[in-house]
């Protein structure tokens, strides 16, 4: 549905923007995901998408 799309989702590494991070992975978009202080948080975020929906 969202392939070949690029989705820049702040605040992505925790919360409701790491939910709608997955949500549109899960759609088939390419996620930049962002974060301010947690890079421990966006790194989960990042190899959930990437080892489940790539």
């Amino acid at each position: 549905m969202l392939a070949n799309k690029i989705a820049i989702v702040t605040g992505s590494s925790k919360g409701m923007g790491a939910g709608i991070a997955l949500e549109l992975a899960k759609s088939g978009a390419d996620i930049c995901v962002n974060y301010c202080d947690s890079p421990k948080s966006a790194l989960e975020v990042v190899n959930l998408i990437r080892y489940t929906y790539r």
